[in-house]
């Protein structure tokens, strides 16, 4: 079995590297943008996105991704829908925050899959909740990485996201496409 792994990232890919230079034989990372992969047909019989469709159009990605996977084979997608900090949380259509009114659900919808979620909001805004005193204590990691804008993007995260779900206007789910 071979695991591959993308990322946009020169950085992120020579660290992944790195990290499992003994796995080379089932694990493989190459620097690549999710919305224009460069793998053959039926190359996958599963491919996860945690938290990575938010940076293109869904549909966009997807499209061409669901003819990488094997006959059988299944997308698994972690996905947030949620108020962004800019909106006020009273505003924000709550029909985009049930499991078949995402914007990731409705992407699956027009490539005429079908799929089963799970709602896993309570687990990570529980997360959220643990998240804040780690990315305190680790604060002046971040400064002496010159990764400060890091530390405020994951604090800015933790903070709107738990916003929108103790407002209702943010969930969050696993979805499994077959």
């Amino acid at each position: 079995m071979k695991f591959a792994g993308i990322d946009f990232i020169i950085r992120a890919i020579s660290d992944a590297r790195a990290r499992t230079e003994g796995k080379r034989d089932r694990l493989a990372f190459r620097v690549m943008d999710m919305s224009r992969l460069d793998f053959p047909p039926a190359s996958f019989d599963v491919v996860v996105s945690i938290d990575t469709l938010y940076f293109t159009d869904i549909y966009d990605t997807l499209r061409p991704l669901i003819p990488m996977l094997r006959p059988g084979g299944r997308l698994a997608a972690f996905f947030d829908q949620s108020c962004g900090p800019d909106k006020p949380v009273a505003e924000y259509p709550r029909d985009l925050i049930l499991p078949d009114g995402t914007e990731l659900a409705q992407a699956i919808q027009r490539l005429g899959l079908s799929y089963r979620t799970w709602d896993y909001t309570e687990q990570m805004l529980t997360h959220l909740r643990r998240r804040r005193p780690v990315l305190e204590e680790l604060s002046p990691q971040f400064e002496a990485e010159g990764n400060r804008f890091l530390y405020d993007s994951h604090l800015g995260e933790a903070n709107g996201i738990e916003r929108a779900y103790v407002n209702g206007a943010g969930r969050r789910y696993l979805y499994l496409t077959f």
